[in-house]
């Protein structure tokens, strides 16, 4: 599980697609973790390199105090 802490809080990220080319963000909406992005992933990966993250206190991103 990829993940970076940062102050209080670990965050966790996935990144798909080829390294060298340019950078895709995708963010996840409350209430839900960086799957919601599955289906889109695929394709954006084809052309990007994703970064998909799991915001603070969803999915597999820490919740702090």
């Amino acid at each position: 599980m990829p993940s970076v802490t940062t102050g209080r809080s670990t965050i966790h990220y996935q990144f798909d697609g080829m390294p060298q080319r340019p950078v895709l963000v995708l963010s996840n909406s409350l209430g839900i973790d960086l799957s919601m992005w599955d289906v889109q992933a695929a394709k954006f990966a084809e052309h990007f390199s994703l970064l998909r993250y799991d915001t603070r206190g969803q999915g597999k991103s820490a919740v702090p105090p």
